[in-house]
């Protein structure tokens, strides 16, 4: 199949997209953009090892230069896409050129949401969201006996503190949740990171909400609702993100917390794509569903070019997302655990929690256990009986809750 193919964003979704295509035997172009002037690289070491070690992105490049050569892909870094014309099927760049395309793949991502509040603009403000902005908060946290406050108990805000943690510096996190990573985990998990965390000496603050941000050039406090003031050198905010859809959104494409796709990534536009964490897709109950993950961007790269290459359709996997903090490395495998009992078995160093209904497992997690990850994939797809799994894991049953 020959033929002009243009993605947007070289993320991890836009890479694998252009990998895929070429194991799939399309023979035509490929041109990928991307807005930061450094080869792709993977964006999960951003909060890790970039931040508390000598890292660099590069380090863990998606697409290295021979790697490009060899997939004949034409790579277009510092370049930002301006606006879509799907009448002549052209995307025009912000320096007045413009790519021709058969085909455009959206894989532009999210950006931060930013913080509101008095002082947000403040030096000593960090967001992370790519590698010059982890480079910036690594030099910051390369200075001694900093005061570092976490604004957001997620994923990125619990990452970074604990990558802080690990520099030596004294670190607070804030969360507006009554509990940390309540979006995403089940109860249970949430205390399982809270512990660690406060097993490291860092405050975990949650139900708690920032007033401003205090100084007159440069952070140096931050004032909460309550009228307590916390010191901070440092401040990091991690209060989620919003995808970049305005490009889809301008040239009319329909979009709804992300850019709405059908389950092969297809827009409106049979000619447009998008896929990773921009791409929203419409499901059953009408609701479109976004997720922001690693393997979110894979699984999407994968039916996007099989879509378009008439390929089979890849059969559907339940949702898996990791994060490492310290030495813990935590799975989840599913949808949130509504309305689940909670099973906890003790399994090769760490714990495994089986989420089931009707006595079926609809998700797990996994604390240090990760070599059963394949195994509990399984069970969550097949919604195993709990009984079944419980039997063949082995293992001591610590803890069951309802």
């Amino acid at each position: 199949m020959a033929g002009r193919i243009v993605i947007v964003g070289s993320g991890h979704a836009g890479v694998r997209f252009c990998e895929e295509m070429r194991d799939l035997g399309f023979d035509g172009a490929l041109t990928l953009i991307g807005e930061e002037a450094c080869r792709p690289y993977e964006r999960p070491p951003l909060s890790k090892a970039v931040l508390c070690s000598e890292a660099s992105p590069e380090d863990h490049a998606l697409l290295p230069a021979e790697r490009g050569r060899a997939l004949n892909i034409a790579w277009l870094g510092g370049c930002r896409a301006a606006a879509i014309d799907r009448s002549t099927q052209a995307l025009r760049l912000a320096d007045g050129s413009a790519v021709g395309f058969d085909h455009l793949v959206l894989a532009t991502g999210v950006a931060p949401r930013r913080l509101s509040c008095a002082g947000s603009t403040l030096d000593g403000v960090f967001y992370l969201n790519d590698a010059a902005s982890a480079l910036r908060i690594r030099r910051a946290l390369s200075r001694p006996d900093r005061s570092v406050v976490i604004i957001g108990g997620g994923f990125i805000g619990l990452e970074v503190a604990a990558a802080a943690r690990q520099c030596g510096h004294a670190v607070t996190v804030i969360e507006t949740e009554t509990r940390v990573a309540a979006r995403l985990f089940p109860p249970s998990l949430s205390r399982v990171l809270a512990n660690l965390h406060e097993a490291h000496r860092v405050v975990v603050r949650t139900g708690t909400m920032v007033a401003e941000l205090v100084g007159k050039d440069r952070v140096s406090a931050v004032r909460l609702a309550s009228g307590e003031v916390l010191p901070a050198d440092i401040v990091v905010v991690g209060i989620g993100s919003l995808p970049r859809a305005e490009l889809a959104a301008d040239c009319g494409l329909p979009v709804s917390d992300g850019i709405l796709v059908d389950r092969e990534g297809r827009t409106d536009d049979p000619n447009i794509f998008a896929i990773g964490d921009v791409a929203a897709v419409r499901s059953r109950d009408g609701r479109p569903r976004r997720r922001e993950s690693w393997d979110n961007a894979q699984v999407t790269a994968r039916r996007a070019a099989a879509c378009i290459m008439g390929a089979p359709r890849t059969e559907a996997a339940p949702p898996w997302f990791w994060t490492d903090q310290y030495d813990c490395n935590v799975q989840y495998i599913g949808e949130p655990a509504t309305g689940c009992g909670e099973t906890i078995i003790a399994r090769d160093g760490g714990h495994i929690h089986l989420y089931a209904r009707g006595g079926r497992v609809a998700a797990a997690a996994l604390v240090n256990a990760g070599r059963n990850r394949r195994r509990m994939l399984n069970a969550v797809a097949d919604r195993a009986l709990l009984s079944h799994i419980i039997a063949a894991l082995g293992g001591e049953a610590v803890s069951q809750a309802i």
